[in-house]
């Protein structure tokens, strides 16, 4: 449905707003918006940032989805307003907020979590743990996605998405 997919945008583009937001607020400047296989991102001179700032920019995109989905919940359950496709924005914004805040590689929860790692270890150590982290969720993923597909035809593009992610982590950096 085109609809639905006007919708998933929709999150993922507030979801970037989140960050750009965050960006405006912590007075970091932006190089450009990426878009490819893997999602959306925004790029900046990340070697000028601090932890604290990397945590909060990439925490600012999570944020927000997980805020305009409680703020359409909230207005759904005070004015019992049922306006078509909002259930739709509201499982998408959780989804996409809570889904980038898995401690994966490149996804913003990863990029957190080698921020805090770094804080205690050398950034090469971080990579290796995250690596191995990231590696051990894309399995857990994979194998749900393969239990669904299995016990119930279901969840082909769960299987794909995990398998393209194990892709991506091991793939060379300047492939």
């Amino acid at each position: 449905h085109n609809k639905d997919i006007f919708i998933l945008f929709l999150s993922a583009a507030i979801h970037e707003i989140g960050h750009l937001i965050v960006a405006r607020i912590l007075n970091i400047n932006l190089k450009e918006l990426k878009v490819g296989i893997f999602g959306a991102g925004l790029s900046c001179d990340t070697y000028s940032l601090s932890y604290m700032d990397e945590i909060l920019l990439c925490l600012g995109g999570p944020f927000i989805n997980l805020i305009s989905a409680s703020f359409c919940y909230a207005f759904l359950k005070k004015y019992f307003i049922i306006f078509p496709y909002i259930k739709t924005f509201i499982f998408s914004s959780v989804f996409l907020g809570l889904f980038n805040l898995l401690p994966i590689k490149d996804f913003d929860g990863g990029r957190v979590f080698f921020a805090l790692l770094a804080k205690i270890f050398s950034p090469k150590t971080s990579n290796i743990i995250q690596k191995y982290i990231s590696f051990t969720i894309i399995f857990i993923l994979w194998s749900f996605s393969l239990f669904l597909l299995i016990k119930y035809s279901f969840s082909l593009s769960l299987f794909i998405f995990s398998l393209s992610l194990f892709v991506k982590i091991f793939m060379p950096e300047d492939f």
